[in-house]
């Protein structure tokens, strides 16, 4: 079973809620140096209060990641939003990136990324996602190929932890982007 297959499952409820969180992951590309890999309790390197777009009216997952692919050029996350937009697909075809009914998060490591960033997308109604979930959370996190020491392994890891916490989620479905912002910046 795959890495995100089992976060998954966390988030699907599959996984008994006593039971201690723990992904082992075996990767001949993680040296034996980078064995643990810490979460990131604050984003603030990653994520601005203008990273955070708010009741995007947006009906299918299509056009959603076209969005982000664009939003990020326009930020100047990425040189080609075209290679942004194909990477989002290529990442889709090998495993949906939803984490529930509620939350999905498409992530990239690509050349064409610029400076690690994490967008994060809320729409004004759920949308379908690749597997038949409805989706209304979208967050999503851009890694420069070049990245090598896994950090953007222990971003995820401090997202999937984050989004686990009690009512984290349906804060960030009411909140505005500064509320959002202190959310993901608090320990």
């Amino acid at each position: 079973m795959s890495f995100w297959n089992k976060v998954q499952n966390i988030f699907n409820g599959k996984v008994s809620q006593n039971r201690q969180k723990v992904v082992v992951v075996k990767d001949s590309n993680v040296s034996t140096l980078q064995a643990h890999i810490d979460k990131i309790d604050n984003f603030s390197e990653v994520l601005s209060q203008d990273d955070i777009i708010l009741d995007v009216n947006i009906d299918s997952q299509d056009g959603l990641l076209k969005y982000l692919a664009n939003l990020a050029k326009k930020s100047g996350i990425v040189s080609d939003a075209e290679s942004l937009y194909g990477k989002y697909l290529l990442r889709e075809s090998q495993a949906s990136t939803n984490l529930s009914d509620r939350v999905a998060m498409p992530h990239v490591q690509d050349e064409n990324v610029l400076v690690m960033k994490m967008l994060i997308v809320r729409l004004s109604k759920p949308i379908t996602w690749g597997n038949g979930k409805k989706i209304k959370l979208i967050i999503s996190l851009l890694t420069p190929k070049t990245e090598n020491n896994f950090e953007h392994v222990s971003y995820l890891a401090g997202i999937t932890t984050k989004l686990l916490k009690n009512n984290f989620v349906d804060e960030l479905l009411i909140s505005d982007s500064k509320d959002i912002l202190k959310l993901f910046n608090q320990s």
